[in-house]
């Protein structure tokens, strides 16, 4: 039987023999493996009146495009953040 929605997963083998972790494929993905190459950075800009609470904690809520808002992470918080949440997208359209 045909996967779902074309979407497989499994686990991707070394040429040691060892199992790597697991792996999501569907059709296209290699079309976009590398976008987020050819997206460019931006600056995060601080908007005051939309701020809340302490400036000092370190707590961040920034809303725009996934890779996009992901991006302008990276420069500033490589290798520090110990959590991010990302709303899934909302449908605005009808199937």
């Amino acid at each position: 039987m045909p996967p779902a929605m074309g979407y497989t997963w499994g686990f991707r083998t070394e040429p040691t023999g060892k199992r790597s972790m697991p792996t999501l494929d569907w059709i296209g993905k290699s079309a976009v493996v590398n976008h987020h190459r050819k997206v460019p950075y931006h600056l995060l800009r601080c908007d005051r009146e939309l701020s809340a609470g302490d400036a000092d904690a370190g707590n961040l809520l920034v809303q725009g495009d996934n890779l996009l808002a992901l991006k302008a992470l990276l420069p500033y918080y490589a290798g520090k953040v110990k959590c991010i949440y990302i709303d899934p997208p909302y449908r605005d359209s009808p199937v």
